[in-house]
């Protein structure tokens, strides 16, 4: 390798990503601050609904039902009924899982503008006239709350055994699907937040 080629990989190695990413999203070039914007919500969305579809498959295999949506006006009395009050508590209605979940409902029913819900939390989102602008700071917060969560199911799932109970066919093993999924969204989330990063550091 070239003296010259060697001089701009050390060039590249002492670059702060902090200092390239803060001049991205304040670029006077409106187009590409907001689609790095965009690209973040879409990490987000995408993360979150990966836990709804979880938490829905769950409650109803779990309720033996053929259809069900999260939709229903019994999802959270279901969600009790199917991980016990305080994991139910923790999955669904904690108090971080519950921001997560207004932010969530803020981007996709609102346009992102911040909802009346979500004033009232402490979601330390960032805000340019009331609508929410996703940040990497918060898909590592969704990821971290999420992970809590699945622990708690699966640790219900080993302690208590409300969700591996064996069916008589034995179709289900909710065990394995919990150690599954809590992989799945690890790294699901891990590489929605890296792709959003590296989109705008390679443009």
């Amino acid at each position: 390798m070239s003296q010259d080629y060697l001089d701009i990989d050390k060039k590249l190695q002492s670059v702060d990503r902090n200092d390239i990413w803060e001049n991205f999203i304040n670029t006077r070039n409106y187009d590409f601050r907001h689609a790095v914007w965009s690209n973040q919500r879409v990490s987000y969305l995408s993360g979150f609904s990966a836990y709804d579809n979880f938490i829905v498959k769950i409650v109803k295999d779990k309720l033996k039902l053929d259809e069900y949506r999260r939709t229903s006006s019994d999802f959270y009395k279901d969600i009790k009924r199917v991980f016990g009050e305080e994991t139910g508590k923790i999955v669904w209605n904690d108090g971080e899982i519950l921001i997560l979940r207004e932010i969530r409902n803020s981007l996709a029913h609102e346009g992102g503008k911040i909802n009346d819900k979500l004033k009232k939390l402490k979601h330390e989102c960032v805000l340019e006239d009331d609508v929410i602008q996703i940040t990497p700071k918060d898909i590592k917060r969704l990821f971290s709350a999420i992970t809590c969560a699945v622990e708690a199911i699966v640790s219900c799932s080993r302690d208590n055994e409300c969700l591996n109970r064996k069916q008589e066919d034995e179709k289900f093993n909710y065990r394995c699907t919990g150690d599954s999924v809590c992989y799945l969204l690890k790294d699901t989330s891990s590489r929605l937040a890296a792709s959003a990063r590296n989109t705008a550091l390679k443009t």
